[in-house]
């Protein structure tokens, strides 16, 4: 069963709502990037992130032929 797509009235006023939310005129925060993503994610997980980052990459044919050998 497909269900139907609503368009018309109901998406133009999603449309104009969203995009007042554009124009809240909030100031920056002036954190730069690694300041604000600090906030989210502690040392440990940082560390974690980076061990994962810098490992060897696995092209997705050999992720697939791994996975179907175990």
């Amino acid at each position: 069963m497909k269900a139907g797509v609503k368009t018309g009235v109901a998406s133009a006023a999603l449309v104009r709502s969203l995009a007042r939310l554009d124009d809240t005129g909030v100031p920056d925060s002036g954190a730069d990037f690694a300041e604000r993503l600090s906030q989210w994610v502690g040392w440990t997980d940082a560390i974690a992130l980076a061990a994962a980052l810098d490992g060897p990459s696995v092209a997705p044919a050999a992720a697939g032929a791994a996975s179907a050998a175990t």
